[in-house]
């Protein structure tokens, strides 16, 4: 896809972003504030140590006589965070000097911390810019961008997989009603239905977005190619255009001011939605349309034996024909807590997967393979269900029973299953332990997320299998009774004997210690892949027995999950 600039500078777009944007400061009258200047400077999220990306407002006095500068901070619903007019300068400015302040800076500055984002309103007493300069994981650094007042252009079409998001952001002080837009296409043409409510109500200092699938529901059209949107001229009201570009996996913002070529106050890009907390949460939703789950989300969590906290950082976008998933691995419960070390200490691992909005079955099913994550859990855990232990009576590492912890393939005869042993592989109280670098990953149920209180419908959607159909904890609704009770699998554990223990075979009964010793025999709910399919929607669910979560999978994987 090419796209056209017209005296435009680019800014990546990463949490943690601020962006910065000039307004006339008016004085009102009777009031003795010498601050005439104002310019405004928008925030996602306080920046943390898990995204990497570092923020900071540059604050540069560009006029002849040294001033100090004050700020107003106020959340994405308008709210006031802290005192009116902080100091954000201990000391005055030089002329033609600089300041920088981060955004933990600014959170300290008004003792105020906020989720989603935030605007920042700075005052002066003369002339002066703002900056933004954003570091990234990857070593870029960008900074300048702007915003745009009656419209927003480049609107990615419904052909592309990338997808724009158009930020509305009432500057003033007083509420916006019936902000009306109208989307064109390439030729000129009208999309949808003209001068369309886009929102009934903006609250002063709010913000909020819209994508590019919620304008077309809302003109009643879909369109091709690059497209614009135009509203209404409304006091106060600015608009940012960032598009997710899916081949480098981030936001670019595409926003200028139609016919002004003054940079001299620069916007750089603002946030999506408003982060959510989900440490040690039940989840309740059921949609299996992975875009009802976009949000950011984070959790405040702990490894129990090492006491040591960590932060869950997962950020689901919706980017057209899927959604990405950006994760940290780090669960949104505590974890690590049986008294036993994990054999690798958990670490951030940071990973994408992708997952199609509207899966479809394959032909055939497909084996699990120990090449590729089976799944991902809503909290940004991946399920990994094979071990890489099995019996291998010769092997110098092998126990007593002839069993080694690591080493095999997914296809020797007898590997073991990782929650059919009595040490279940150093596995915590939620059915998970880590990989060599640090990866947490779940075996079987994470005991987390849902509960035994199920809604009337049964369980929530908890996660997502590798080829994009949901998994569900363990309730469904039964059509059969009308009741809401536990799915069941359809596996069964084999009865008699393995046979003589040998080089070959471990002997002993059946007891579950291996995959081996179940057979699909149809004695449940569930399919051969632990899953069925329940008013209408194909899914898999957790299970109390063997296989536990997924056995294979019944759809088109995603290449994301491959290790």
């Amino acid at each position: 896809m090419k796209y056209r600039f017209l005296f435009v500078l680019l800014c990546i777009f990463a949490p943690g972003v601020l962006s910065a944007h000039s307004e006339p400061f008016i004085v009102a009258a009777g009031e003795a504030s010498l601050l005439a200047v104002q310019h405004n400077a928008y925030l996602m999220t306080a920046p943390n140590a898990s995204t990497g990306n570092v923020s900071t407002l540059h604050i540069i006095n560009t006029s002849a006589t040294s001033q100090q500068f004050y700020g107003t901070l106020y959340d994405a619903d308008g709210n006031r965070l802290g005192s009116a007019e902080t100091l954000l300068t201990p000391s005055a400015i030089g002329a033609y000097a600089r300041t920088t302040v981060t955004s933990e800076e600014v959170s300290a500055l008004f003792g105020e911390t906020w989720t989603g984002p935030a605007m920042l309103e700075v005052y002066g007493e003369d002339s002066f810019s703002l900056m933004i300069r954003l570091a990234s994981p990857s070593g870029l650094v960008s900074n300048t961008n702007c915003v745009t007042e009656d419209g927003v252009h480049n609107l990615d079409g419904f052909e592309s997989d990338d997808l724009s998001y158009v930020r509305f952001i009432n500057t003033g002080t007083s509420t916006i009603t019936d902000i009306v837009g109208t989307v064109y296409d390439e030729s000129g043409s009208v999309v949808g239905t003209a001068d369309q409510v886009l929102l009934a109500s903006l609250a002063a200092k709010q913000q909020t977005f819209l994508n590019r699938n919620e304008l077309a529901s809302l003109i009643g059209a879909q369109w091709n190619g690059t497209g614009s949107l135009y509203v209404s001229d409304e006091s106060g009201l600015k608009l940012i255009l960032v598009n997710f570009i899916v081949a480098n996996s981030t936001f670019f913002n595409f926003s200028c001011f139609d016919g002004n070529n003054d940079l001299d106050n620069p916007v750089t890009d603002v946030s999506e939605p408003v982060n959510q907390d989900l440490t040690d949460a039940i989840l309740t939703e059921r949609s299996a349309n992975c875009v009802d789950y976009a949000n950011i989300y984070f959790a405040n969590v702990t490894d129990v034996f090492r006491n040591l906290d960590f932060l869950s950082d997962v950020t689901v976008a919706d980017v057209g024909s899927f959604c990405s998933f950006a994760v940290d691995g780090i669960p949104n419960h505590d974890f690590n807590d049986t008294g036993t070390a994990f054999a690798n200490d958990p670490a951030e691992v940071q990973r994408t997967f992708n997952v199609a909005r509207t899966p479809s079955l394959a032909g055939s099913s497909t084996s699990l393979s120990q090449s590729r994550f089976d799944g991902l859990m809503l909290n940004g855990v991946v399920i990994d269900m094979l071990s890489a232990g099995c019996y291998s009576p010769n092997d110098p590492m092998a126990d007593a029973d002839g069993n080694t912890a690591i080493g095999c393939m997914s296809t020797d005869p007898w590997l073991l299953d990782p929650l059919g042993t009595d040490h279940k592989f150093g596995a915590d109280s939620h059915n998970a332990h880590t990989q060599p670098d640090g990866t947490y990953h779940y075996h079987g149920s994470p005991n987390a997320m849902f509960n035994d209180s199920p809604s009337a419908s049964g369980s929530p959607v908890i996660g997502f299998s590798a080829d994009s159909y949901p998994i569900y904890g363990s309730y469904f609704l039964d059509p059969a009774t009308s009741t809401v009770r536990k799915a069941l699998s359809g596996y069964s554990q084999k009865s008699g004997s393995r046979g003589t223990r040998s080089d070959a075979n471990p002997g002993g009964t059946y007891d579950g210690t291996y995959v081996n010793d179940y057979e699909f025999t149809n004695a449940g709910d569930l399919d051969a892949c632990n899953g069925m399919t329940v008013d209408g929607q194909y899914g898999d669910y957790v299970t109390d027995t063997y296989p536990w979560v997924i056995k294979c999978h019944s759809g088109t994987l995603d290449a994301s999950f491959n290790k």
